[in-house]
């Protein structure tokens, strides 16, 4: 780094940015002239040699001219070799590419490249004069030779490719462009984060060679960042094209002065004529738009607001002709109507550009706010804060950003509190033009948004904007086509500055007295306000949160002093009760009657005022209030689409709705004093939405009910609502479920539109009358807890053929199997008494989902259930008397999910290896008739897509080998089973996560294991030998890891030694991974972050733990440096006493503190271990929490306390049941310079698996120093298509090979003469690595420095995973022989490399050794 930093700065002064070597003789006053005016016109400054003063010595002028040029063009002519002069400069060229990294591009004009570069042809002859003229000069004229060969390798341009001088012109000058901005990039370059991809997606399309005329249309918010977009692509492009200009700021252009001032210089930029006059507001078809036709141009139109701006400076986007074909044009605006819609527009394509993520967010505002990609630390929760607060929004991260940079943390929280009353000034101020360009009305639409509307239905918000004597529909379409506001999923909504805009706009009508402002919606302004009980003529709407203020009383006579109130809401954000915090003495008198909208939540009153009621209002909402009755007599609602009486548990009937003809809901669920509905309601013909559930104290509808637009009627929980209500056969949905009816009446079948029925739960419903089957529309037919129904009717099978979801959970007095339409897609049948699956099931074919759970009676399932090709979820457990499923069962080409869990089955079928698309099986507590029988799996058990398989408790004795053969598995549950051992095939698992082996009491050893997240072998008590504990920590998609061998008591201290060991070495590793991809803790990692545990029998804490502690707290007294960048979090210890008696199981929760006691966090090492209920000795629980941040913990304090407790799994504490013993330990991620890479590299997240091999050689006795490059390389995961096995970390062989003792003789080494092996001792080594995961892509250069003492070699397999088998000495005698340089690619036998690797697919690098 030294080295390359020095040559940085003894760069020279760039002056020029070409320079042009060329024999003027030959093209002075041609081509040179040419070229030098095609670049001068592009403004890139040139140096030419009649640029030097007469008299002066070429060498000094000339060297600084070249070394002061970015690009040198060197022009080959005929006569070029002839001239000393040239050749010179030639020399100084190259020496300046080789030493400042100058480009040169030569031109070949007239001359062959290969005349250039063997000095033959007419050039050649023109060289050989000069040979002749300095023949004694040798050294000179090799130089020469040299250069001129060395030039003509380059990459440059040579005119007998090209006929026309101008194309060739041309082509030098874009390409001499196109250079110079790759050299010179963007300004604005470091703010460029998060568009890289929008800005890639548009340069592609407008340089993708089509002839055609393109137009690009960029739109967003203010603020989004499309300037910077625009400007980035116009810097990258814009050499490509003969013309170009970046028009900005036409907005502010056009209301300062106007555009013609923009027009001429668009114009004379364009055509290079200095002296441009055009006044005409159209360009017409004159000369200059001739010209312009015959150039291809790129123009950028940057904030763009009506066309007309266009259409002044170009004629508009319709009379496009006026340029040459390939010309490209984009526009910038934040009304996205602009760009389409209009007549003739060639708008071809829009990007809409969105906000940045988090990650980018993050980044922009830390380049910003500290100079850096993240932020300063101590800063990251208040960097988290300011970003949430600007919600993606690039120029709010900007301003925001540079706004603190420098500043306190003090003064960063006094800021922030600021920016939660009064938005930054800089941010409004751009965000506001959109606002100024609305008109009035769309202006008051969008106030009414940001203030009470923000996330609502849309119809909810234009049938209050209508009724309030707005154009609704193109008002809020007009929002959006200038982004302003956001239709998604049909409801509005803006981003939260925008909407924060629009607050100011109003707080600013008044800024200390709220009472002067149109609209109110911040509690603390409503309570001041009310509280005077002094009114407003100028309020339009308030919406006050109630949760958020303490008791208010206020004068009624207030409502009558705000005459233009339009929107009134006091509604509760938190509960739902009756509970109303707003109070006044009397009844309301009066309300404002321009009320369009009224919602009262918890309303104390028992009534509303009858006079003078509000005849515009749209929509009354007064749930859980005490209102025993709404009025007295008729009201005049004509306008009124919406009531709301949901929980008003007072009122016992409702008034006349006569007038009300536009109501189209009407909501009064919950009612329970509700004893009738008046009978005005038959003539609600608008009512779509008729809601009654657990109205309990109604018996019926008023009779005559025939709304036509009824659509849904819910009757659910109406406990004595009995009779079957007559309605409209328009009804689309019908819920009456859990209500008092016996029967289905023969009238049902006059519902010819129902879609959906619902009566579940309704316990006294005995019959379903045959007329059901006339319903030809019914979809849904949900039955289930009819307790008393005993069959359907005979002919549904015939006539509901629309049926597709049936549902008969719970009749168990239905024994026959329904007869229903081939066409049903959902069959529930739980918990029915059915005892067979007959043979018509078959006949289902679009049948999706088959739910037989708990269908105790069940004993066979015909096979002709495999006939269901559509099949996807197969539903049996609980059928305790089925003992066997169809042996065809591989048919099922649909299958996903298969649950038999509780049944009598003891096989499964052999054919189940054919589900390959079945990801979840489950078997649990499959034993056969008989519990000793014990479930048999297939031999052959191999499906592809399996992802969970669970086979608890099935009494099995034996596992296939083939149970490694699923590559998808990923949950793996052999709970309480009788095996001794698993199958070594497990090992090929690769994706699998979580083994649960709990229980296994005869499960005496476990076999080499892939790497898994969780491993849960607690209680197999016969368990005593692990084969590998590679599976400790490691790198997987969840980063919460557990092993638990609690109560394994026979696990010898051998295998125990080892799991710590393990344990503590990974963390490390871990601990290092982590801080290497996250060198700042993201946000959204602190719900995320690495966590691990691991349980076994012992009583004593590791050495290793620095601090330890008798009792359950342990004190950290720190040095002052303790605290840094590379502080990752604490790896925790506690020793667990024995224990009985725990039903839920427990966990181990610690809590740091200050010495101040004061809580810091809390540390969830042990928080998804769920330790066994009972232990039968002291347990060691051993683990690691990486949650801590700089923010958490800060480094100014040096003592902490580390307290743990013991709770239940889910609950308090437990007394009497506190931890024995405990200890600590400060994680630090390690230099990447000092660790071994070998350990990281395991943990990278790749889908490819990397494979090493280290060979050490011999060297001489006495201290030499060495070099050995290693290079693995990627390849895909398909491991187990090679013969090799994977080698453990902690587990290596070697293999001695001899070193060819002449070969060594001859490169001057001697030989030690000891014949014991001593372990080579390695000093310092750096890795790098690119994480670009291409198949064979070096990805990993690792310097080793050796000491060697040895005489002979050794093959270390052990530095990654990955088994290399030994490395036989296939040379000659057996010797192996390395010589200097490296070998990379499929390694052969030769004089490089003298043996041959047993793997051609991996690519093997021989060791490049010097002194």
């Amino acid at each position: 780094m030294a080295s390359s930093s020095s040559s940085i700065n003894m760069n020279p002064q760039i002056k020029y940015d070409v320079f042009l070597s060329f024999r003027g003789k030959d093209v002075r006053h041609n081509f040179i002239s040419h070229l030098n005016a095609a670049l001068c016109r592009k403004k890139i400054v040139t140096f030419i040699d009649d640029k030097l003063n007469r008299g002066n010595e070429i060498s000094p002028s000339l060297l600084s001219a070249i070394e002061g040029s970015k690009i040198s063009i060197v022009i080959f002519s005929k006569g070029y070799a002839s001239s000393r002069w040239c050749l010179n400069e030639l020399v100084k060229i190259l020496e300046s590419k080789n030493k400042y990294g100058q480009i040169v591009v030569p031109v070949f004009y007239l001359v062959d490249p290969s005349d250039v570069r063997n000095q033959t042809g007419t050039f050649g002859d023109s060289f050989s004069k000069l040979e002749e003229r300095f023949k004694e000069k040798i050294d000179m004229l090799q130089t020469w030779r040299i250069a001129m060969r060395e030039a003509a390798n380059l990459s440059g341009f040579d005119s007998h490719g090209i006929r026309s001088e101008s194309v060739l012109l041309e082509g030098i000058v874009n390409d001499i462009l196109k250079k110079l901005n790759d050299l010179f990039p963007s300004d604005n370059k470091d703010q460029l984060v998060g568009v890289e991809s929008i800005i890639k997606e548009i340069e592609s399309l407008l340089l993708s060679g089509s002839t055609e005329f393109n137009t690009v249309g960029i739109w967003g918010i203010g603020g989004i960042g499309k300037t910077t977009i625009a400007s980035a692509i116009y810097s990258n492009i814009s050499s490509h094209f003969e013309g170009s200009y970046f028009m900005q700021n036409i907005r502010e252009e056009s209301e300062a002065s106007g555009l013609a001032g923009f027009r001429r210089e668009l114009l004379s930029t364009l055509l290079d004529d200095g002296d441009m006059k055009i006044d005409i507001p159209n360009i017409g078809l004159n000369f200059q738009r001739r010209r312009l036709s015959r150039m291809k141009v790129l123009i950028v139109f940057d904030d763009v607001t009506c066309i007309q701006q266009i259409e002044l400076l170009i004629g508009g986007l319709d009379r496009l002709d006026c340029f040459m074909p390939g010309s490209r044009i984009i526009i910038t605006t934040r009304d996205a109507q602009l760009l389409k819609n209009h007549r003739g527009s060639r708008v071809g394509h829009v990007f809409e550009v969105k906000e940045l993520s988090y990650n980018d967010s993050l980044t922009l505002f830390s380049r910003n706010a500290f100079g850096q990609n993240h932020p300063a630390a101590g800063y990251l929760e208040l960097s988290n804060i300011v970003i949430k607060y600007a919600k993606g929004i690039p120029l709010a991260l900007k301003v925001l950003g540079r706004y603190l940079f420098g500043r306190s943390e003090e003064e960063w929280e006094n800021a922030i509190e600021k920016l939660k009353r009064i938005p930054h000034m800089d941010i409004q101020k751009v965000l506001k033009v959109s606002y100024d360009g609305l008109d009035d009305e769309e202006q008051n639409i969008f106030l009414d948004i940001a203030c009470f509307f923000k996330g609502q239905h849309r119809d909810f918000v234009m049938n209050f904007q209508d009724a309030c004597g707005f154009s609704a529909k193109i008002g809020i379409r007009d929002l959006v086509d200038k982004s302003l506001v956001i239709i998604s999923n049909n409801k509005i909504t803006m981003h939260d500055l925008l909407q924060e805009m629009g607050r100011e706009i109003v707080r600013q009508e008044s800024i200390k007295d709220s009472g002067k402002r149109s609209r109110l919606w911040h509690h603390e302004d409503i309570y001041q306000f009310l509280s005077k009980n002094t009114g407003s003529e100028i309020i339009e709407g308030i919406s006050l949160d109630m949760s958020q203020v303490k008791e208010i009383r206020f004068n009624p006579s207030t409502f009558t002093k705000m005459p233009r109130l339009r929107f009134f809401k006091f509604y509760n954000s938190i509960s739902r009760e009756n509970r109303c915090k707003v109070h006044h003495s009397r009844c309301l008198k009066s309300l404002s009657n321009e009320l369009r909208y009224f919602r009262w939540d918890g309303y104390p009153l028992k009534s509303l005022p009858s006079k003078n009621f509000p005849e515009h209002l749209v929509s009354l909402q007064m749930p859980y209030s005490n209102i025993e009755q709404l009025w007295n007599g008729v009201q005049n609602l004509a306008a009124l689409k919406s009531l709301n009486l949901r929980h008003c548990k007072q009122l016992t009937r409702i008034p006349d709705l006569s007038l009300a003809l536009s109501l189209e809901v009407l909501e009064l669920t919950g009612c329970t004093s509700l004893i009738e509905i008046h009978s005005s309601i038959q003539h609600l013909n608008k009512l779509v939405t008729l809601n009654l559930d657990d109205c309990n104290s109604l018996k019926s509808l008023p009779t005559g009910i025939n709304l036509v637009s009824l659509k849904t009627l819910s009757l659910a929980n109406c406990s004595n609502f009995k009779r079957f209500p007559e309605i409209s056969c328009n009804i689309e949905v019908l819920y009456l479920q859990g209500s008092a009816i016996e029967e289905l009446p023969s009238s049902i079948g006059n519902l010819s539109r129902l879609v959906t029925l619902e009566l579940q739960n309704c316990s006294r419903l005995k019959s379903v009358s045959s007329s059901l089957c006339n319903l030809k529309s019914l979809r849904s037919l949900y039955l289930s807890g009819c307790l008393k129904l005993e069959k359907l009717p005979e002919e549904t099978e015939i006539n509901l053929d629309s049926l597709e979801v049936l549902n008969l959970r719970g009749c168990s007095n239905l024994k026959k199997f329904p007869e229903i339409s081939c066409n049903i897609e959902d069959l529930d049948l739980r918990e029915t008494a059915i005892e067979e699956l007959p043979s018509s099931i078959g006949n289902l074919s679009r049948l999706v989902n088959l739910d037989l759970t708990n269908c105790s009676r069940l004993k066979s399932v015909s096979s002709s259930l495999c006939n269901l090709k559509s099949l996807r979820y197969l539903f049996l457990s609980g059928c305790l008397k089925l003992e066997k499923l169809p042996e065809e069962i591989g048919n099922l080409e649909s299958l996903e999910i298969m649950s038999a869990r509780e049944t009598a089955v003891s096989q499964v079928p052999p054919s189940i290896a054919c589900l390959n698309r079945v990801w979840s099986l489950c078997f649990e507590r499959c034993k056969g008739r008989l519990p000793t029988m014990g479930l048999k799996l297939p031999i052959f058990f191999q499906l592809q897509n399996l992802e969970e398989l669970s086979l608890v408790d099935c009494g099995i004795t034996e596992l296939p080998e083939s149970l490694g053969q699923s590559p998808s598995l990923k949950h793996l549950n052999l709970s309480e089973n009788n095996f001794e051992k698993i199958p070594s095939s497990i090992k090929q698992l690769s994706k699998l996560l979580i083994l649960t082996l709990q229980n296994c009491k005869r499960l005496q050893s476990l076999p080499e294991l892939p790497r898994c997240s969780r491993i849960c072998a607690r209680h197999c008590t016969s368990l005593e030998t692990l084969s590998n504990l590679s599976t400790l920590f490691t790198r997987s998609s969840e980063l919460w890891q557990v092993f638990d061998f609690s109560n394994c008591f026979k696990l010898n201290r051998n295998e125990v030694g080892e799991i710590v060991e393990g344990a503590l070495k990974k963390i490390q590793v871990m601990a290092t991974w982590w801080k290497q991809q996250h060198p700042v803790t993201l946000y959204e990692d602190y719900h995320n972050p690495p966590r691990g545990c691991v349980s076994y029998p012992g009583s004593e804490i590791p050495e290793w733990f620095s601090y330890q502690s008798m009792g359950s707290s342990v004190t950290l007294e720190l040095p002052p440096d303790w605290f840094n960048n590379n502080f990752v979090g604490f790896a925790l210890c506690a020793i667990v006493p024995d224990h009985h008696g725990i039903t839920r199981g427990f966990n181990v929760r610690c809590i740091l503190k200050t010495k101040d006691d004061v809580a810091v966090c809390s540390l969830y090492v042990w928080n998804h271990l769920g330790v066994n209920p009972s232990i039968e000795s002291d347990h060691v629980l051993l683990g690691y929490d990486f949650s801590l941040s700089s923010d958490s913990l800060g480094g100014s304090n040096n003592e902490f306390c580390i307290q743990f407790y013991i709770q239940h799994y889910e609950g308090p504490g437990i007394e009497g049941f506190d931890v024995k013993k405990c200890g600590a330990h400060l994680i630090y991620a390690q230099d990447p310079s000092k660790r071994l890479r070998s350990e990281v590299e395991d943990y990278q997240p790749s889908r490819h698996r990397a494979l090493h091999c280290l060979v050490i050689l011999s060297a001489a006795a006495t201290t030499r120093r060495h070099q050995l490059f290693l290079f693995s390389y990627n390849f895909t995961n398909t491991a187990t298509t090679h013969d090799h096995e994977e080698l453990e970390e902690g587990e290596y062989e070697e293999d001695e090979v001899e070193v060819d003792e002449d070969e060594e003789e001859e490169n001057g080494h001697v030989h030690d003469d000891g014949e014991g092996e001593r372990e080579a001792d390695t000093e310092n080594y750096e890795a790098e690595n690119d994480l670009q995961h291409r198949e064979l892509q070096p990805v990993l250069k690792m310097r080793v420095e050796k000491t060697w003492k040895k005489t002979r070699a050794r093959i270390v397999p052990g530095i990654c995973p990955a088994r290399i088998e030994k490395i036989r000495a296939q040379s000659g005698s057996g010797q192996l022989c390395v010589k200097s340089g490296s070998v990379l690619g499929t390694p052969k036998p030769g004089p490089d490399l003298d043996f041959c690797h047993p793997y051609p697919h991996i690519a093997f690098a021989t060791a490049n050794m010097y002194m």
